[in-house]
Parts: structure tokens; C-alpha cells; sequence
């Protein structure tokens, strides 16, 4: 790998800054607050559950630094709900959310 595409690697935008922290190490201090203590067999079931509910985290943590703040708050929603129910925002929903955040 060249050292041009290290740098890419390793460069973070400032969107994932948040006061001084990066998201990234955020998230993965949640996650492993999320699974540690838990027997192994729990562990598991909560790995899939713990990855939704960063990168809920990371969508909550830039907000208003990339996407719009509906679209960001929106796609948080959707993560955590796959994480509490195992299933996405059907797309006839997310068309009501949107229609509803358009009026505000």
C-alpha cells in the first residue's frame, strides 16, 4: 500500500470530531460497554445490537456537519431501531417522516 493511501486511510474529516473526541473511539467505547460482562453466548446476540446502536451514535454526533439535521436524526432513528427490533423503517414510513419534517 502506498503512503498516499495510508494518509487517506488514516485522515478522518472534521465531521468526526466532535469537541475534541473522534467518533470512531466513541462509538467504540459504547460498543464494549454494550457487550462487556456478558457471557458469551449473550455477547453474541448483543454484537449486531451494539454495531446499530453506534452508528446511530455516529449519525447524532455530526449533526449539522454533513447531511441535513432531518436526514441525520432519521437515519440515527432507523439504526437504533434495527437495533431494538431487529428490523428497518419501512420505506412507507420514512416517506411520512419526511413529508412531516418538510413542513416545519
Amino acid at each position: 500500500m502506498s503512503k498516499k493511501n495510508v494518509e487517506k486511510i488514516e485522515a478522518r474529516p472534521d465531521r468526526y470530531h466532535t469537541d475534541g473526541m473522534i467518533v470512531c473511539d466513541i462509538q467504540e467505547n459504547v460498543y464494549f460497554n454494550i457487550v462487556k460482562g456478558a457471557s458469551l453466548n449473550a455477547a453474541k446476540k448483543l454484537f449486531i445490537s451494539a454495531i446499530w446502536v453506534t452508528y446511530a451514535l455516529k449519525h447524532l454526533l455530526r449533526l449539522g456537519n454533513k447531511d441535513d439535521i432531518y436526514v441525520e436524526l432519521f437515519k440515527a432513528e432507523n439504526y437504533l431501531r434495527k437495533a431494538r427490533t431487529g428490523s428497518w423503517i419501512s420505506p412507507d414510513e420514512a416517506h411520512v417522516k419526511v413529508k412531516n419534517n418538510e413542513n416545519d
